[in-house]
């Protein structure tokens, strides 16, 4: 758990930081599904997504209402947007056996299988109420201006507010899941029902 709580300290840090991303990056991820018309800002420059298009550190991905985006990482993490979901890429980088990870979640839903590494690994994510930082996980999450849902089917997740000053987290395992609004410490970690399952995954609309 030391791990989990170390990715946390970490992303907080980067983030008060505000490390920028050169422009010219190499690939990080790849699109290798996508439902409707989605878009990437890329270098300041809006696109259309397209299949098998590459994506790089500072790239934002939007999926409107009635999309979806799926990517795959080069490590083979995968992850898929739902519909209203604005996320971007803000780090994401692999030295030798080692990953960090840092992503930006502005709001939407995604489900994301994180591939295990053997040397040190940071794959966090940063919503508008929330940090949550994995090892090798299936998990979901939410996101929303007040309120951030995470949800994990296998694995752990450590799950603090994004205030710096709220030092309470919560370690969530195999069908855990914790709410954590803005300002307040995450609830604390229960087993949530097939229902409330069901509906994370109805709105996932990429297979």
């Amino acid at each position: 758990m030391k791990i989990l709580r170390h990715a946390l300290l970490v992303i907080l840090a980067t983030i008060a930081l505000g490390i920028g991303v050169a422009a010219a990056q190499p690939k990080v991820a790849d699109v290798v599904a996508i439902k409707g018309t989605a878009f990437v800002t890329s270098g300041g420059k809006v696109q259309t997504v397209r299949p098998g298009q590459a994506l790089h550190q500072g790239d934002q991905l939007h999926a409107p209402v009635g999309c979806g985006i799926r990517i795959r990482f080069t490590d083979g993490s995968t992850m898929a947007l739902g519909e209203n979901s604005i996320i971007t890429i803000h780090t994401y980088t692999q030295q030798g056996n080692d990953r960090s990870a840092i992503l930006e979640m502005v709001s939407g839903i995604f489900r994301a299988v994180v591939s295990p590494v053997t040397g040190n690994s940071v794959f966090a994510v940063r919503t508008p109420t929330a940090v949550a930082a994995v090892r090798s996980t299936d998990w979901m999450l939410a996101a929303k201006e007040d309120l951030t849902e995470v949800f994990v089917s296998e694995g752990f997740v450590a799950v603090r507010n994004l205030n710096p000053t709220i030092t309470s987290e919560v370690i969530l395992t195999n069908g855990d899941g914790t709410d954590v609004k803005t300002n307040e410490a995450p609830l604390s970690a229960r087993k949530w029902g097939p229902p409330r399952i069901r509906a994370f995954q109805e709105r996932m609309t990429v297979n």
